[in-house]
This record gives C-alpha cells, sequence and structure tokens, in this order.
C-alpha cells in the first residue's frame, strides 16, 4: 500500500470552522481535550483568504481530538476512527500536526531521517509512531490505542524502558503505507512544491470513495471535520484517491499506488454490480479523460483568443459518456435517487468538460452557456457523494459569480 496521495492539497466546506476561523473566534479556551487546547487566531483566517500562500508561512495550529476514538472496524478491515458521538456536518473532529514532514523528497528519505532522528530522542514518540501499521497484514495484528495515549506529550525517556528500538526498515514501510502527499504552489513559484508527511492519528482514517470527514491541510496541519451529519458510533472515513471518476478507474488509481485493498464501500459494490452495463462508457472514459483534460487547460490557456467549440473532438466524444451513463442510469430499475447520484457523480467530469469549454468559448457571457437544469443535478450530484470537495466548491462558486454577474446586466 502506498501513501494516502493528495493530488492538490484539499479545501474544506465546514461552515460552522470556517466561520468561526473567519471571525477569529477561536480562543484558548474553546477547545479542550486530553489537556490540550487550542489557539486560533485571526492570522489562520487571514491567511486561509490568502489563499494558503506563502504556505510554509502558515500560522501554528495546536493538535485537537474531537469527538472521535480509534477501535477495530466490525468488518475485519483492521483499526479505524469512530465518532463517540453524534456530530453535525462540520463539527471540527481533529487538528493534526505531523510527526514528520519533508518536501520535494521523491524517496522520502529525508522523510526517514527526520522520524529516526527524533525516534531516537525520545522514546514515546517512538512507541506511538510504531502503533501505525507497517504492512498490510499487520494492520490486523495490532492492538487499538488509547485516545490519551495517542495523545500523549513527550515526557523524560526514562520514563519509558528500551524494550523498543529504533528500525530505519520498519520507519519506512511506515512512510510508505501511511504517509500523506500533495503539492502545492506560492505565488513567486513557477513550479509546485511536492510533499509528503507522516501524522498518528490520521493514518488510522481509513479509505471510502464515499467518504463521510473532509481534510483541509494548511501548512501542514491537518484539520479534519464532519462533511456529513455523522452518528455515535459511525466510522469516520476519507479518501485517498480522487473518486470523481468510475469504479475502474477509482480500482486503477488503487493499484497504481499499491494500496493493498480493494475499496467495498457502499457506492464501489453499487457501481460493481453494473459493471457490465457500464463497461464500454467505462472504458471509453479510461481512453479519453487525460486528451479531454488537455484540451480543456488548452482552452482555459486560450481564453483572450477562444477557438470555436468544433477544435475539441476529444470533449465531445467526452461529453457523448455522460448522456449514455446519464440514460441508462435512469432505466436501470432498482436504483435508489442516491444510488444514481454516486454514479452521475462519478461520470461528471466529461459533462464538466463540455461546460467549461462552453464556458470560456462564451467568456460566460451567456446564461444559457453555464445554467441549465443538469448542471444543477451535476452539482447536486457531486454534493451528495463525496460533500465538501473543493471541485463542487469551486464550481459551485463560479456558477454563482457567473449568474450574478449576467443578472446585474
Amino acid at each position: 500500500m502506498e501513501s494516502k496521495l493528495t493530488t492538490e492539497v484539499e479545501s474544506s466546506s465546514a461552515r460552522p470552522l470556517m466561520a468561526s476561523l473567519s471571525a477569529g473566534t477561536f480562543t484558548q479556551k474553546s477547545f479542550s481535550s486530553s489537556g490540550y487546547s487550542i489557539i486560533v487566531r485571526g492570522r489562520l483566517s487571514e491567511f486561509l483568504l490568502k489563499g494558503c500562500s506563502p504556505w510554509r508561512e502558515a500560522p501554528p495550529c495546536a493538535d485537537y481530538i474531537g469527538p472521535v476514538k480509534v477501535a477495530q472496524t466490525p468488518d475485519g478491515r483492521g483499526r479505524g476512527l469512530f465518532a463517540t458521538q453524534d456530530v453535525r456536518a462540520g463539527t471540527l473532529l481533529l487538528i493534526s500536526n505531523p510527526m514528520a514532514m519533508s518536501y520535494d523528497d521523491p524517496h522520502r528519505v529525508l522523510l526517514l531521517m527526520r522520524l529516526v532522528a527524533r525516534a531516537q530522542d525520545d522514546p514515546l514518540f517512538l512507541k506511538q509512531m510504531y502503533c501505525l501499521a507497517h504492512t498490510q497484514s499487520s494492520q490486523d495484528e495490532m492492538e487499538v490505542p488509547s485516545m490519551d495515549f495517542l495523545a500523549s506529550p513527550p515526557r523524560s525517556p526514562s520514563d519509558y524502558g528500551t524494550d523498543v528500538h529504533v528500525d530505519p526498515s520498519r520507519i519506512m514501510d511506515m512512510i510508505m503505507l501511511n504517509s500523506f502527499e500533495g503539492e502545492f504552489k506560492d505565488d513567486n513559484q513557477e513550479s509546485k512544491t511536492w510533499f509528503c508527511g507522516l501524522y498518528l492519528i490520521p493514518s488510522l482514517i481509513n479509505h471510502s470513495c464515499h467518504r463521510n470527514a473532509s481534510r483541509l491541510i494548511v501548512g501542514g496541519t491537518m484539520i479534519l471535520h464532519a462533511a456529513t451529519d455523522i452518528q455515535k458510533g459511525e466510522e469516520i472515513t476519507i479518501t485517498y484517491i480522487s473518486t470523481v471518476a468510475p469504479l475502474e478507474l477509482r480500482h486503477k488509481s488503487s493499484l497504481a499506488m499499491k494500496f493493498g485493498f480493494k475499496c467495498k464501500c457502499k457506492r464501489c459494490i453499487v457501481e460493481d454490480s453494473l459493471r457490465h452495463s457500464l463497461s464500454d462508457v467505462s472504458e471509453m472514459y479510461c481512453n479519453l479523460h487525460d486528451k479531454a483534460f488537455d484540451e480543456v487547460r488548452k482552452a482555459i490557456s486560450l481564453v483572450s483568443h477562444p477557438p470555436t467549440e468544433s477544435s475539441f473532438s476529444a470533449v465531445a466524444q467526452f461529453r457523448s459518456i455522460f448522456d449514455r451513463v446519464s440514460s441508462r442510469i435512469r432505466s436501470e430499475y432498482g436504483l435508489s435517487e442516491i444510488e444514481r447520484k454516486w454514479i452521475m457523480a462519478g461520470y461528471s467530469s466529461p459533462y464538466l468538460g463540455k461546460w467549461l469549454i462552453r464556458g470560456y468559448i462564451a467568456r460566460f457571457s451567456k446564461k444559457p452557456a453555464i445554467w441549465d437544469d443538469t448542471i444543477v443535478e451535476v452539482v447536486e450530484a457531486l454534493r451528495t457523494t463525496i460533500p465538501g470537495l473543493p471541485h463542487t466548491l469551486s464550481l459551485i462558486t463560479l456558477i454563482v459569480a457567473i449568474t450574478q454577474r449576467l443578472e446585474n446586466k
């Protein structure tokens, strides 16, 4: 299993959290758990509003553990993170700083060196790190650590014995299995910077293609909030891969990253049951995806002199996929409304690619070019399937801004 990749630093849709950050209302008294307090001032809201730039100048946030605990999954997938009470969408669940992080370190050598150096000086840090699995099979055999232990602050080395030894090979395996990756670009940079970090509690959160939590990484600090209402005892899940794609492409991504498991969430089970009826459009999607997205990028770069719509043949073929899928899932008996939305979300990119090109060619100056019943349906499918996704938030913001501009005309 490879690291939990995030191709872009994920944004957050937690309205209560973001509203509080924007108002700068978090104080030392706002949150406290296991002896920890969090201090978030107006500096963080200013940093977020600036687009998280410069990335490495993000204000610090203290660790925070909300209404969550680690427990064994009931279906034998090992350990996971669970809600200890009913929580509303937007509830802050966790703030976690990395055990170590490195930049532009593709072989994770610098990350390994930093973890080893800290482990040699801090026996508790080493024991906490060794709570993480280093192989997929070891995940099933490991004990469930208490939240008090995971949140314990560093203590004197004399408080712990010398029965645990630093094993660089095992630590590297932990990095490959558990680390989170991403990239960012500051305003003064020509290219993006790749980062990789190992986190303690976030590494225990399992994947789902229909996740219920969303993470925001701010200068290395990971902020996790509930993306939907979550019931007490329900497992908290995130996504390791891009899930705005059909089942076949999601499985290929998982295999390429060597996750060592095949997702069997409710969404994947439903799509797997339709594998035969959607096999032709799924194959077509995989073949055309990269070509169509290259054309969309070209259209955006040529916005000052936009070509005609007929110049984008791959996008036109790609769009036909969405029309076929939309027609088929409406004729499939036995699918619930939410199941149809799951499938539509996976095939939303073919529609959105054509939608963006049409909009850029028209300079978003005509309301029919950017507003119809289908775009509303697509946004709702994305919002239902993958709540809190920046993809959806950016799209909604674009639609609202353009619509308001046209109405003001």
